[in-house]
């Protein structure tokens, strides 16, 4: 089995298709222009019935300030991991755009 050697970053979705075609194919596909309005906007988009987790709708939920502290506890690691995550793909996205050319990333305020 071949291994992945890429990070994507969900809330940059498309951006990510784009690094995993800058790495894995000869051309970026036009849709990965960021300053192509109209080109950008030909990326194949999700339907609604397909952007949704499954996750229940949590109603009435009411927590305490030790609840949130223990959450915040168990997410420390997480949040280590999603900053480097950011930063690994922000540095293969400046590698791509400096491959092809052409900005791929628009926008680089990512929540970390």
């Amino acid at each position: 089995m071949n291994a992945v050697d890429l990070v994507g970053i969900v809330e940059r979705y498309q951006e990510s298709m784009c690094l995993f075609a800058s790495t894995y194919m000869a051309a970026l596909p036009p849709s990965c222009n960021c300053e192509d309005k109209e080109a950008w906007e030909s990326f194949p988009r999700l339907s609604k019935e397909n952007q949704g987790h499954g996750a229940a709708k949590h109603i009435g939920l009411e927590m305490t300030s030790h609840d949130i502290e223990m959450i915040d506890n168990m997410n420390q690691a997480d949040t280590v991991l999603y900053r480097a995550a950011v930063q690994r793909f922000l540095n293969a996205i400046d590698i791509a755009e400096q491959k092809h050319g052409v900005r791929i990333l628009c926008d680089r305020k990512i929540q970390a």
